[in-house]
């Protein structure tokens, strides 16, 4: 029947949607392109969020919008008409009617879209049966039309239908039409017409217009609409003037008045037959009442005269349960049946009841012909027929309602002892009965249960979707279920069950209750989503995890194993975890590891492992050990990951924390650490540390002047000067804004500061090239601290060396000061030295002076010591006590040396020249030119390019040089001695030597100090030590030279003592080459002959 449709029957479920950003240019394409009225707006789970119809499009032709910038969520309208798909056909029409909308969006519970209605539907779906009975098309037709002459413009016949909501305006002439402008043209002109002010209605219209006429029956007009496929019709007079359109809109609001009479007519005949039938029936029921009243019922029936109590009718069931025929039954009184009446006085107290109560059901025995009892229920009901009183009893056997009842009973108790949850409920989910362990589970009372649903028990929102769909098909399907779900108790808290839904089916095949067994299995869940958890976990995390048995061997790796090592499972299952190991730790490592382990059960810690391909990296690693029930140890876990980003990081972090971002350079931070560590070393190695610090001049208004950019980049350009003249064992510090600090450890004199500061202040002051050619001048002021004259902590010397800074820029830019003042003059005279040394060096204005050497037995002169002379313009005569130290620590020592090394070679080889016989010249050696790596090499070629005889020549090296670096030194010595060059011990006495050291040095003679000498013949301690010398150099085979002789007394004692050669102010000071040429030629009876030999020989190769 048509009122059993619904919108699920009449809907379209094609239905075009898009999204809300969808442009309103493809919207109209689309809607042309597909003939249709309107688009939906979905949102992404298909949920209609907006509507867009040919009104739409109208109203935005109207209003001249750009549509070309237009999406479809900004001109749609954002709240369409919706209804669920069970809503009764009718009265979703009447919803739409009432509320103007010509289109319905069907949607699911869940929201989502599933079909739209139009008007269309309805007429499809009322059927034109009911079109037969309505009248003419008059009779529903709408006669006011809006028209307009062909001229007019599109724009008008826009706006009308805009402003009057109208589907549509007729182009007459002269009252006739010509043609028509809908909807659907306006979607299609949307898309087509920017200037729709030129367009006449003449130039868009349909023509001819489909037309009917007034008198037409409704019937003709729909088919005509549905074979057209259009909306509407124009409804004509006779003469063909335009009267009214009809639309589909208007036979359906027709069609929906006349149904509601159709059925308000169908109602009254079908009353009008009802009492028609009822009446009969009440005529059929007195003739035949006894006959079907009892026959009908499965029960005994049982009518009896309420007066006597006598059985005037029984049916066949009553016979058959009491075993007596219907004549015998009816011959007998109610108490002979029925054991709870003993008698007729009994009978009428019960009768009277009985009609005041109107019905009674009692339980009884009645009895049966063989003189057995039958268990029954009586159901008495007072009746009064044709002015009689009869008592209507139907007794129910419930011989068999008792013995279920007996097994119900045993099934109740067992089911209210099993521990598993049990509830019964109807066909609508309502719990009838449930076990005490439903009421445990669930926090509901017994009480309680009875108005429970399993909606209020199931929480659906934590169902997964699937196991709710399967357990739905289930229950439709009549099937039993079971799964796991989630419930929820009464108090909120949910718990995981084992669900079991039966269905209990009657005779008819129709379920008429569920049987829900529910077993709570949150801790079997737990543990089985941990055992999950516990397996995605050892696949899937980025650590490394290996398992080992009790002796180690491995038993099971994962994904991230093999990734971070190298080793496929295969390759490391079965084998020991040393395949890892990366020969970094000692065995103390291990031994502390496993010793953590065993005791404790768990060791944490970092740890250097090798990967597969050989390269080592770091790891932070944790073992831990897992027993069995009895406590015995099963397996080992180590779970590791690779932490060398961590560490690259960390060094990155240590590095920005502890360096100035700018410049690179150090941080306060930094200096302040390496400063307290500097001065605990220092104090260990009884060492200075020196604290240097420095502001540039003028770096303010260069900032000011220039901008900070500039400003920073001078900063960048000063911190890589400073760099690179720094030692690598010096440290550069950025303190902040202009200035810098340098920590200087291991200093080997006082004034080493000085000299940095002197260079620092030098290469500062040269000009700073910049970007785009900018050229600055900067200088620097250093005040320098001393550990430990000025200090010993890091803040002392820190603040000692910024005072010292203060007062170096109180004295002038471009200085440096000591934090004492002595110190500060100190070094400055060394710097001056220096830097005059440099420049004398490098002009050739030193010279080598010649001290005679006589033998003790010729008195003649043997040789010469060479010694170097420094006659300054500035400074005038500078002792070699202030420049010799000088040159050795600032690196001058060695080119000094080797000009002196040439000077006295190719003076010796003059000398040769002039005809004198050769003499043995001595040249001291430093010990800083031992440690020259190319000095044997150098002095070799100075001796060839001489051509001096190497046996003439003698290099004197002080005790303590020899024993500085004693193997370093005996390797050179070797060396020298193997060029055929002597060597000699200069101030023997001073020093710390050893017999044994000197017996492994290639010596050739031994020079007493004049220290010793001095105080002959006045200490008798100095002329003991000088007889042992010389007594030791003789046993030792060494020639013995004493210098400083200044005395007769002197000179005696040596003699007397066996010494072999001297040299001092007695025979004369040290002289020129050309005073010492004079002396020679003056006194040549004092030169040794020709033949002489001054050395003991040795072997020699020579220069080669």
């Amino acid at each position: 029947m048509m009122s059993a449709l619904t919108l699920k029957h009449i809907l379209t479920a094609e239905v075009e949607t898009v999204s809300p950003d969808t442009s309103v240019d493809q919207v109209l394409s689309t809607m042309e392109l597909r003939h249709i009225s309107c688009l939906v707006a979905v949102d992404r789970e298909r949920r209609p969020i907006g509507i867009f119809t040919e009104q739409d499009a109208i109203r935005l032709m109207a209003e001249k919008q750009p549509i070309h910038n237009l999406t479809m969520g900004e001109v749609m309208s954002g709240s369409p008409l919706t209804a669920e798909e069970s809503m009764d056909f009718h009265d979703a029409y009447r919803v739409m009617t009432e509320k103007s909308f010509r289109h319905l969006l069907v949607i699911a519970k869940d929201g989502k879209l599933i079909g739209l209605v139009s008007e269309a539907d309805f007429l499809h779906h009322m059927g034109m049966e009911y079109l037969v009975e309505l009248k003419t098309v008059e009779s529903a037709m709408t006669r006011h039309v809006v028209t307009l002459e062909p001229a007019e413009t599109l724009v008008r016949a826009v706006r009308l239908m805009s402003q009057r909501h109208i589907s549509c305006v007729i182009i007459c002439t002269h009252g006739k039409p010509l043609g028509v402008l809908t909807e659907r043209d306006i979607v299609r002109l949307a898309q087509t017409l920017d200037q729709a002010d030129e367009v006449s209605v003449e130039q868009v219209m349909h023509t001819p217009v489909i037309s009917c006429h007034m008198d037409m029956p409704m019937q003709e007009a729909a088919r005509i609409m549905e074979r057209e496929r259009i909306r509407r019709l124009a409804v004509t007079r006779t003469d063909g003037t335009l009267c009214g359109i009809i639309t589909r809109h208007d036979i359906v609001k027709a069609l929906q008045g006349r149904y509601v009479e159709y059925l308000h007519e169908t109602l009254l005949r079908t009353n009008r037959d009802l009492e028609n039938t009822l009446s009969n029936l009440r005529e059929a029921e007195q003739k035949v009442f006894l006959l079907n009243l009892i026959e009908q019922i499965d029960d005994a029936i049982y009518i009896i005269e309420a007066e006597s109590g006598s059985i005037i009718e029984v049916n066949e069931k009553a016979c058959d349960m009491l075993g007596y025929t219907r004549d015998q039954i009816c011959s007998m009184m109610v108490w002979d049946i029925d054991t709870a009446i003993e008698n007729e006085s009994q009978w009428r107290r019960t009768q009277a009841n009985l009609k005041i109560q109107g019905s009674t059901t009692k339980p009884a025995l009645h009895r049966r012909d063989d003189g057995s009892y039958i268990p029954v229920e009586v159901s008495s009901k007072y009746l009064r027929h044709e002015e009689n009183d009869y008592s209507l009893a139907v007794a129910r056997d419930l011989t068999h309602v008792k013995r279920q009842e007996s097994k119900l009973l045993l099934l109740r108790e067992a089911l209210e002892a099993t521990p598993n949850a049990i509830a019964i409920a109807d066909i609508n989910g309502s719990v009838l009965w449930a076990n005490p362990a439903f009421n445990q589970l669930t926090g509901y009372t017994q009480e309680e249960v009875g108005g429970l649903t399993f909606d209020e028990i199931i929480d659906t929102n934590q169902q997964n979707i699937s196991s709710l769909s399967d357990l739905w098909h289930a229950i439709v399907a009549k099937h039993s279920w079971r799964g796991e779900i989630t419930n929820i108790r009464k108090d909120g808290g949910h718990y995981q069950a084992a669900f079991t839904m039966t269905p209990v089916v009657d005779d008819s095949e129709e379920v008429s209750h569920y049987i829900a067994v529910i077993e709570d299995i949150t801790e079997r869940h737990k543990q089985m989503t941990r055992l999950r958890l516990y397996a995605t976990l050892f696949e899937n995390t980025r650590e490394g995890v290996m398992v080992t048995d009790g002796d180690g061997i491995i038993r099971m790796v994962n994904q991230a194993f093999s990734k971070l090592t190298g080793y496929d499972e295969s390759e490391a299952l079965g084998r020991l975890p040393n395949i890892l190991k990366s020969g970094k730790h000692e065995l103390s490592f291990y031994q502390q590891l496993w010793g953590e382990l065993l005791s404790d059960g768990h060791w944490q810690g970092e740890i250097w492992n090798r990967r597969k391909n050989g390269e080592v990296y770091p790891e932070l690693l944790s073992i831990s050990s897992v027993n069995d029930d009895q406590d015995k140890l099963k397996y080992y876990v180590g779970v590791f990951s690779d932490i060398s980003q961590l560490k690259q990081t960390e060094a990155k972090l240590d590095y920005l924390a502890h360096h100035d971002p700018l410049t690179r350079l150090a941080n306060r931070r930094l200096l302040m650490s390496q400063l307290e560590y500097g001065l605990k070393a220092a104090h260990r190695k009884q060492e200075r540390v020196a604290l240097l610090v420095m502001d540039l001049d003028r770096f303010k208004d260069i900032n000011d002047s220039y901008g900070h950019l500039i400003g920073d980049e001078l900063l960048q350009l000063v911190a890589g000067r400073l760099n690179h003249r720094l030692r690598e064992s010096d440290l550069v510090t950025r303190l902040g804004g202009d200035e810098f600090a340098v920590l200087m450890q291991g200093l080997g004199h006082p004034e080493d500061a000085a000299l940095l500061a002197s260079d620092i202040i030098q290469i500062l002051n040269e000009p700073c090239q910049l970007q785009d050619g900018l050229e600055l001048s900067v200088g620097t002021s250093i005040g320098i601290s001393l550990y430990p004259e000025h200090g010993t902590t890091a803040e002392t010397l820190l603040q000692h060396a910024d005072s010292a800074l203060y007062q170096a820029k109180k004295e002038g830019r471009g200085r440096f000061c000591y934090f004492s003042e002595e110190m500060t003059q100190a070094a400055r005279q060394r710097i001056e030295i220096h830097n005059n040394l440099r420049h004398a060096l490098a002009e050739q204005r030193l010279t080598v002076y010649y001290q005679p050497q006589i033998e003790f037995e010729s008195n003649r002169i043997v040789g010469a010591e060479a010694l170097l002379r420094w006659r300054d313009p500035e400074l005038g005569e500078i002792s070699p006590d202030l420049f010799i130290p000088v040159a050795e620590e600032t690196g001058l020592i060695s080119r000094m040396g080797e000009w002196v090394m040439r000077e006295v070679c190719n003076q010796g080889k003059a000398w040769m020249e002039q005809g004198r016989p050769p003499l043995s010249l001595a040249v001291n050696l430093s010990v800083h030119q031992l440690r020259q790596g190319d000095f044997v090499e150098k002095i070799r070629q100075i001796v060839e390019e001489s051509n001096y005889p190497a046996g003439q020549l003698s290099f004197e090296v002080t005790e303590s040089a020899l024993m500085e670096r004693e193997t370093e030194a005996l390797g050179v010595l070797n060396q020298l001695r193997r060029m055929g060059l002597h060597l000699s011990i200069d101030d023997f006495g001073t020093g710390y030597s050893s017999l044994a050291h000197l017996q492994r040095m290639p010596l050739d003679e031994l020079k007493i100090d004049k220290t010793f000498i001095d105080e002959i013949p006045h200490k008798r301690a100095d002329m003991e030590i000088t007889s042992t010398i010389i007594a030791m150099a003789k046993n030792l085979g060494l020639i013995v030279l004493a210098e400083g002789v200044e005395t007769d007394a002197q000179y005696k004692f040596l003699q007397q003592q066996g010494c072999d050669f001297f040299q001092g102010f007695i025979i004369s000071p040290p002289l020129s080459a050309e005073a010492f040429t004079s002396l020679m030629d003056n006194e040549p009876t004092r030169l040794s002959r020709g033949d002489f030999s001054r050395w003991q020989p040795h072997e020699a190769s020579g220069p080669t």
